[in-house]
């Protein structure tokens, strides 16, 4: 019997389907395969919010991108404040982690 991580391991493929829940997406030109947080664009804090980030109607956006290569290698781990073109939008890293064979990134963006 498989351990939990094995079977993780096995099951990422499934999650990964574009006919179930991955979408097909190129990051800095390489084909993944990636599924959106739940979160669609939003601003995450208001104008003058307490981190100041958002000074002068710069609005930051982010959100958690999990990724896989479509060929089931894994993608090359990005670095905090890589900047990633992914779909012709470009986000920075803010943190990337290797999830039990999965990367999830979560990226911002300034949105005006």
């Amino acid at each position: 019997m498989p351990s939990l991580k094995e079977q993780m391991a096995m099951d990422i493929p499934v999650f990964f389907n574009p006919r179930e829940f991955g979408e097909e997406m190129l990051v800095d030109g390489v084909p993944c395969l990636g599924i959106w947080d739940e979160e669609k664009d939003q601003p995450v804090k208001q104008f003058f919010g307490p981190s100041f980030d958002n000074v002068m109607g710069v609005f930051t956006m982010e959100r958690v991108l999990y990724a896989a290569r479509r060929d089931g290698v894994m993608m090359a781990m990005p670095l905090p404040s890589q900047e990633l073109d992914i779909d012709d939008k470009i986000w920075t890293v803010k943190d990337a982690v290797n999830d039990g064979g999965v990367i999830k990134l979560i990226l911002y963006r300034n949105q005006s």
